[in-house]
């Protein structure tokens, strides 16, 4: 098998609740529980920072959860594909499995790219509708899935990465501080794109994917947020998935959370 499973895991009763939704998808490929990161284990990445609020502190422990996963992704043993999911994911029950197959037996065919990133779990703005209309840049083969390219969406609780693609990144996602880390996405990366370099959001996840790899969004989402209190004190589901199945309610049945 050429792709591997890595979760994010923060809470032991969300991985309780990974536990039970991969044996009923009965997923069978290498999966892996990565202890994510949170202020109290965490205190080297913040070295040398002048303030770290509460809140800054959380975010920035979401950065280096990805950076361990990306790592992890990364590593000798690792498999050719690696999909990364934070652990208050919501698979989808009947198309998860076939999808990561199918894209990683297609990815040259889709991607086109030497550092892509396929995202399988965003934060919708809009409602399931607009998506639909959405002009896509590939057509999944024999599918009713496609990818596009052309919109800036957040949210990282599930994405795809090929191993080889990291090689040239890797050293970033290796740095031992914030500050480091920092350092060397803009003194490398930022001009590349126009970024300023008084960036003031890089410590988001997101708008590090956005500088690093080329993205693509899967549509449908085979990945979803639980609705459960989020870590950073979003209301994700009110502002996100609230309005993207407005008109569509039967569709949340098609995941994990909402049949469990």
């Amino acid at each position: 098998m050429n792709y591997q499973l890595i979760f994010i895991c923060i809470d032991e009763t969300r991985k309780i609740k990974l536990i039970e939704q991969i044996k009923d998808l009965k997923i069978r490929s290498p999966i892996y529980f990565l202890e994510g990161s949170i202020p109290s284990n965490s205190q080297q990445f913040f070295t040398g920072l002048v303030r770290t609020p509460t809140l800054f502190k959380k975010e920035l422990c979401c950065l280096k959860s990805h950076a361990k996963a990306l790592e992890f992704a990364h590593s000798e043993n690792s498999p050719d594909f690696s999909v990364i999911l934070e652990d208050d994911v919501s698979l989808h029950l009947t198309d998860f499995i076939d999808i990561i197959e199918h894209l990683a037996n297609y990815w040259d065919d889709y991607v086109k790219s030497d550092n892509g990133l396929i995202s399988l779990g965003w934060l919708p703005s809009k409602k399931y509708e607009y998506f639909v209309n959405v002009k896509p840049c590939e057509v999944l083969k024999g599918r009713p899935y496609k990818l596009f390219n052309n919109h800036q969406l957040l949210g990282a609780q599930s994405y795809m990465v090929r191993k080889k693609d990291l090689d040239p990144l890797i050293y970033i996602f290796q740095q031992p501080t914030f500050r480091e880390l920092k350092h060397c996405i803009i003194e490398n990366y930022c001009h590349k794109l126009g970024y300023d370099k008084e960036l003031k959001h890089y410590y988001h996840i997101d708008l590090i994917f956005k500088i690093l790899f080329t993205q693509f969004y899967l549509f449908p989402l085979i990945a979803i947020e639980q609705p459960v209190p989020s870590l950073l004190n979003h209301n994700n589901d009110k502002c996100y998935w609230a309005v993207y199945f407005e008109n569509h309610y039967d569709l949340k049945e098609q995941y994990w959370s909402f049949t469990a």
